[in-house]
């Protein structure tokens, strides 16, 4: 959008003055006209308010008057003679002549009182008018009317609001009320006297009266039904014909009242004031139209309007007249300034004035000198600078200052002296006007004559007293003339006096001359450092063209060499392409080996489950009725199984060790007690081979960094290793560290190792023993797997041995991790010496401690959770409180401080770990120990949470048994014991969830129903033989039949195939958690899967427990009666 924009200074200024003059007046205007259409609308509001609490009040006075004058009526002595004539069927001359009597009553109250239409009085008995002041309408039946029945059911006045007649064919309304008899004491009614309104002559004229409403203005009243009901000044017929939307009628007939703008029935906006008239039930408004109410406003604004025009005419005169006086001045300096635009430069300012414009002016015209000077001086400079800027050549250069130059001085002497290449004279290059049989040249090292001041100060010297002996002399026709003036300029380059540059003159040389000299000198000097440049490089390219022959030479031998680079480099690419497809081959194979191995392992797994169980189950079924050799038999069948299952997990482990996804997880870790651990799991085996197994691990050994489960399946692979081939003697664990690795040694006395052997003892499949009578079983994978296993947690194993004498295993842990271990995961342990991510070790003695009383907290939602653990406890007298979240437990605790607590992590709502952060910021429970409940890895930042809020301990679900589970609370009450104190509050409370109350542990008496799911027939049989004659066995051999069977039969317990046909056995297990008659039933999973996770994937899931194939047949049992009782 383009910027408005004065085009003269008058105009600006005559602007500006009148903004200035009138934009206070607009506001004075403005803010008296507000002032003033304030008032005015408060008077508007203030006359239409008083117009209608008086129309009100006069409607209220009218109603009041017919209230009075019904009530007057009906008290008339004369009426009540009417009691003997209402129950007589015929009329004797008397009763008529009463009748009579009464009608002249009611006809001189319609003659005296114009507001009424007509009287009469309806028969109590029967409804019908006895009198009227209208005979024709004697004897109508109004039994049905309202003004009849109304003052009949309430014994008082009753008006009928406006209605359309169709006897009188007009709108009315009428006011009816009882006559009471004045001859008994009973106050029966004999009469109802009904008198009709004539609401033209009365109401009607009443709301005509629109006197203070102006032209537009009037008075209405509505019903409940918001209809009109009197006539209206803009519509015609309007009673009970037209409906009133507008918002004041609507508030009018609620019962509100007040003032507001709004449209009428006509859509013109009006200002209304309403009020409610409860004795009719009647919304009353009056209103006038908001143009004739604002009429005032508008003559205020026309006013105003022809005021500030004549003001602003006025203001505009005198403001034009100042800013001409002003602007004159002005003017003439701007058309001055456009004539010295246009290049007019001898045009002058002739301004007669005193003040600052004559200053401006006398200041302008010195400019103008000023400049044409300059302008000359700058015209000059552009000729010399496009005289020289075309010169490459040092003669030719000369040549061309000096002509120019005595064209702008008007000089008759120049001369051009270049200092030699010596850099000793300066010798005369060319000159005009000189006596050639002068001295040409001068020494730089003597400061003589006209130029030793120059040499001396580096700038332009002019000397006007020239002496005699100058060498400078004008030749003329007439003789030798010596120069009155004489210009030296010295030329510069590489801040050295390069050229001397000389001009003498007859006259006096211009100080426009001298200006001219000095401001182009840098330009000359930059000028002929181009040209010695240029010089410099014809010289250089000379040299470069001799160069550049060599170079071509050496170019066409690069050439070559090139091409064969170019050559190598094709040859590189299709190898890179070829390795790039064989990375490719290489990473599928290693997936393809992973799934290979996943999918072995279920398959190996599978029929190694009915080998080893069934080979157990008929070792215990039959050993009274089998020989001895044919149970050894099952006995070599049993081992032979146990031994190709953990030739499996072997080659599970070395083959996930070589596929980098083996997952490593570091941690500060107890040394003594995972040694001592080791030692002691071992101490069986070396009793049976009655060998002494010897500890020397000092206590106060180091802690170390490294996953806990892997280290200790190295020192047991070693240790154990060392057993196997000791037949006799000793096997000695030492251990020690410096300050930057850990040792621990393995000696033992066995069989020894040969030279031979020994360079080979860590390969795959070889055993130290490699004679064909093999004494010693293996797969000779054990040292392999260790060794690959302490290269991943970034240590060594290295062996020394001799044949027929012993070995020695010394396994290297670094103290500290490396940066270059790779899986690595750190995480955080949550006690001294506990392992996390695998089952939990526990006390081997009892603590000796009393756990009768005692009270723990158990905070799960699962229910068969629930269950298991109370059963557990409870039986070593501990009582288990349970709550199924944390809401209940925070309640629970305010009444209830327990000795300890057991917490699931995963809960609905607030999780188990938020709750732990919660119960350690309360002073009551600030100490008390917590073992805490998980089927999942836990993140960094939740084992760090629970390190540090002093968890005892941290359990797996689906690895914990009684006896581990009692020492661990055991251990975790010694505690509590230690740190509690007087309890403050003693009232307890047992939330026991209802659902946990449902389904317990059966009995030992029952005999307990169990559901199998599997598919595969050979594990079938084996389940079945483990549990023969232990429980009632029911079968399923897919998901869809077991589902339907659990649904059906509803057993104690499931064992749940993972791989099922139909539907999956977690699918199966999520269907019969979710319906509320088989959510209590325990489901264990079995499957064939070892891959890592599998356990934590199951639990996660929902399962609630796990057995993994092949089945242990002890291990299995145990696990069953976790649940049932099958013993």
């Amino acid at each position: 959008m383009k910027k408005f924009a004065f085009k003269s200074i008058k105009t600006r200024l005559t602007f500006w003055f009148l903004c200035v003059a009138l934009i206070p007046l607009s506001i004075i205007l403005v803010i008296t006209y507000t002032q003033r259409a304030k008032a005015i609308e408060i008077r508007t509001f203030e006359k239409l308010t008083a117009i209608r609490d008086l129309k009100v009040k006069q409607l209220e006075s009218w109603i009041d008057e017919r209230i009075g004058d019904m009530k007057t009526a009906s008290s008339n002595y004369s009426l009540s003679n009417l009691e003997d004539i209402i129950n007589k069927n015929y009329l004797n001359k008397n009763d008529i002549k009463i009748l009579n009597n009464d009608r002249q009553i009611l006809i001189r109250y319609l003659e005296n009182y114009l507001s009424y239409d007509e009287f009469f009085i309806i028969n109590p008995l029967n409804g019908e008018i006895i009198i009227s002041t209208n005979t024709s309408s004697e004897g109508e039946d109004k039994s049905n009317n309202t003004y009849f029945l109304k003052p009949m059911q309430s014994q008082e006045l009753f008006i009928k609001d406006i209605y359309y007649s169709k006897e009188k064919s007009k709108v009315t309304m009428t006011f009816s009320i009882p006559i009471f008899s004045t001859k008994y004491n009973d106050n029966h009614i004999i009469g109802i006297l009904v008198a009709r309104i004539d609401l033209e002559h009365s109401l009607f004229n009443l709301l005509r009266d629109r006197v203070g409403l102006g032209k537009t203005g009037e008075t209405l009243i509505v019903n409940k039904n918001v209809m009109a009901l009197n006539e209206l000044r803009w519509y015609e017929n309007a009673p009970l014909n037209l409906k009133i939307n507008a918002q004041p009628a609507v508030s009018a007939v609620n019962g509100e009242t007040g003032i507001k703008i709004s449209t009428d029935y006509r859509n013109v906006k009006v200002l209304t004031a309403y009020t409610y008239i409860p004795e009719t039930g009647w919304g009353f408004v009056s209103k006038q139209d908001l143009y004739e109410l604002n009429a005032p406003m508008r003559k205020t604004i026309s006013d105003f309007f022809i005021l500030f025009l004549v003001t602003a005419l006025l203001i505009y005169i005198v403001t034009f007249f100042i800013s001409k006086t002003i602007s004159t001045p002005i003017v003439k300096l701007s058309s001055h300034a456009n004539n010295i635009a246009k290049g007019n430069f001898d045009s002058k300012i002739d301004i007669q004035t005193f003040d600052e414009t004559a200053t401006l002016t006398n200041s302008i015209n010195s400019m103008t000198s000023s400049l044409t000077q300059n302008i000359i001086v700058s015209n000059s400079q552009n000729i010399l600078y496009s005289a020289l800027v075309e010169e490459n050549e040092i003669t030719d250069f000369a040549k061309s200052l000096l002509l120019e130059l005595m064209d702008f001085s008007n000089s008759e002497v120049a001369a051009y002296f270049k200092l030699n290449d010596a850099g000793t004279k300066f010798y005369k290059l060319i000159s005009f006007g000189l006596e050639e049989e002068g001295n040409n040249s001068f020494d730089v090292r003597n400061y003589e004559g006209e130029f030793g001041k120059v040499l001396a100060e580096k700038k332009v010297i002019l000397q006007q007293d020239i002496p005699d002996d100058t060498r400078f002399l004008y030749k003329t026709v007439a003789g030798n003339i010596i120069p009155k003036n004489i210009l030296i300029i010295p030329l510069i380059a590489d801040n050295e006096i390069d050229s001397l540059v000389v001009l003498g003159s007859l006259n006096k040389y211009s100080d426009s001359f001298i200006t001219i000299v000095k401001e182009t000198t840098p330009f000359v000097n930059s000028a002929l450092g181009r040209i010695l440049e240029i010089i410099k490089v014809r010289h250089f390219t000379k040299e470069l063209e001799n160069a550049n022959i060599n170079l071509q030479e050496k170019s066409e031998e690069l050439q070559v060499q090139a091409e064969e680079l170019q050559s190598q480099s094709e040859e590189l690419n299709e190898q890179n392409t070829e390795l790039e497809a064989q990375k490719k081959l290489v990473e599928e194979s290693s997936r393809l080996k992973s799934q290979f191995l996943t999918n072995m392992s279920h398959e190996l797994r599978t029929p190694l489950n009915s080998v080893i169980a069934l080979s157990r189950v008929l070792v215990d079924q039959t050993k009274d009725k089998l020989s001895d050799e044919e149970i050894n038999y099952l006995r070599v069948i049993d081992r032979n199984g146990k031994n190709l299952l953990n030739l499996i997990n072997d080659i599970l482990d070395l083959s996930k060790i070589e596929s980098g996804k083996l997952d490593f997880y570091f941690e500060d870790t107890n040394l003594y007690e995972i040694l001592n651990l080791a030692v002691d799991n071992l101490e069986p085996l070396s009793a049976e081979k009655k060998i002494e197994l010897v500890k020397k691990i000092p206590s106060d050994i180091t802690h170390i960094q490294t996953d806990q489960k892997r280290f200790l399946q190295v020192i047991e692979n070693i240790v154990g290793n060392a057993i196997k081939f000791t037949d006799k003697g000793s096997v000695t664990v030492t251990a020690r560290n410096d300050n930057e690795n850990l040792y621990v040694e393995v000696i033992d006395t066995g069989i020894g190792i040969s030279k031979t052997d020994i360079q080979h003892i860590f390969d795959e499949f070889i055993q130290a023993d490699g004679s064909s009578t093999k004494q010693f079983e293996g797969t000779g994978l054990g040292l392999t797997i260790s060794y690959k296993l302490i290269k991943e947690l970034g240590g060594n194993l290295e062996v020394e041995s001799k044949l027929g004498k012993g070995s020695k295993f010394t396994i290297i842990h670094p103290i500290k991790l490396s940066d270059n271990i790779r899986n690595f995961k750190s995480r955080q342990s949550i006690d001294n010496g506990t392992q996390l991510n695998s089952k939990i070790s526990y006390e081997k003695a009892d603590l000796n401690i009393n756990l009768t009383g005692k009270r723990i907290l158990l905070v799960e939602d699962n229910d068969v959770a629930i269950i298991q653990i109370k059963n557990l406890l409870e039986d070593e007298g501990l009582i288990i409180d349970s709550v199924v979240n944390v809401k209940e437990a925070l309640k629970y605790i305010k009444n209830t401080v327990p000795d300890g607590f057991i917490l699931d992590i995963m809960m609905p709502g607030i999780d188990g770990i938020e709750f732990l952060q919660k119960i350690r910021t309360f002073a009551f429970t600030k100490t008390i120990p917590v073992i805490m409940l998980t089927a999942k890895d836990l993140t960094h930042k939740e084992l760090a949470t629970i390190k540090g809020n002093n968890v005892y301990q941290l359990i797996y679900k689906g690895d914990i048994n009684k006896k581990e589970l009692v020492s661990l609370v055991k251990g975790m009450l010694k505690i509590s014991t230690k740190n509690s104190g007087t309890k403050d509050k003693e009232k307890t409370v047992s939330l026991i969830s209802p659902k946990a109350k449902k389904r317990g542990k059966v009995k030992s008496s029952d005999i307990p129903k169990i559901l199998v799911v599997e598919d595969n027939h050979d594990n079938m049989i084996v389940i079945e033989a483990l549990l023969k004659n232990k429980c009632k066995l029911l079968k399923a051999f897919d998901g869809k039949s077991g589902l339907e069977l659990g649904k059906l039969k509803k057993p104690d317990l499931i064992l749940m195939d993972i791989t099922l046909p139909k539907i999956g056995g977690i699918t199966v297990m999520k269907k019969l958690k979710s319906d509320p008659a088989t959510s209590n039933i325990p489901i264990i999973a079995l499957t064939a899967h070892a891959m890592t996770g599998d356990k934590e994937k199951f639990l996660s899931a929902g399962f609630d427990d796990y057995i993994k194939k092949p089945i242990d047949a002890d291990d299995f049992i145990d696990h069953i009666n976790k649940w049932v009782n099958v013993s």
